[in-house]
């Protein structure tokens, strides 16, 4: 059922505009949907019936992030062949090595290119009905892909390469986690029409906005009792 997926392996952006191109490679999907299925088990002992769609977005944000590494090789390959404006050997080279632009080479091989991992981060998301689209755009003046992620009603930026775990950093990274059009623009460059500013989405803004729950709760639980011993000493 996902093997439709096989076919988006990657875009090309040239220097004058964005020349789409879809490929279909010739991978194992019985191993693909074998994957797919262990890593949605996984999932499944974290996100229940009553997860709401930010938690789903962050658990699947936060396995992908960090069980994936970036596959530089094949980007920096794609990078090279690009600048030669040579789209027969573009076309050969993601035909033959274009699993890291597609969801396979993130969920099966655990390595991946931007493309890759956000086509992956959107089919384990539509998986439990989060709605995401992968959306190209330009990052230090070469090509990147990001998605963008509807959570209740509202929509907001996700750059999971950013996220991905890095040697040295045993841990996730969330400066480009559900963020509003004026925090991405800061990286990338792009047009879009959608209204993505709301900014109360942000895992630092709902981290804050948690702890502060806690502290007003703290707050009022301790005015309460205060309440009752002034209370009953009064009485």
């Amino acid at each position: 059922v996902f093997h439709c997926m096989l076919q988006f392996v990657a875009y090309q952006q040239v220097r004058n505009g964005t020349r789409i191109r879809f490929y279909y490679i010739d991978l194992d999907p019985n191993k693909f949907d074998n994957e797919i299925n262990n890593i949605l088990n996984e999932l499944d002992k974290k996100i229940t019936p009553y997860s709401s769609d930010y938690e789903i977005t962050k658990i699947v944000y936060d396995y992908l992030a960090s069980t994936v590494k970036a596959d530089l090789d094949a980007y920096n390959k794609y990078l090279q062949i690009t600048d030669l404006n040579n789209y027969n050997q573009v076309d050969n080279f993601l035909r033959n090595n274009g699993s890291s632009f597609s969801a396979y080479g993130p969920l099966v091989n655990k390595r991946g290119a931007c493309m890759g991992l956000a086509l992956a981060f959107k089919l384990l998301l539509e998986k439990y009905s989060v709605e995401s689209c992968v959306l190209a755009v330009s990052k230090n003046d070469i090509p990147h892909a990001i998605n963008v992620v509807e959570i209740d009603g509202k929509m907001a930026y996700v750059d999971i390469t950013e996220g991905l775990i890095v040697e040295g950093l045993d841990f996730v990274l969330y400066n480009y986690f559900l963020v509003s059009e004026r925090i991405i623009k800061k990286i990338c460059v792009f047009e879009s029409d959608l209204t993505c500013d709301d900014e109360t989405l942000s895992y630092f803004y709902n981290k804050e906005l948690v702890n502060e729950e806690r502290k007003n709760i703290f707050i009022g639980i301790i005015i309460g009792i205060v309440l009752i011993i002034f209370t009953e000493f009064i009485l």
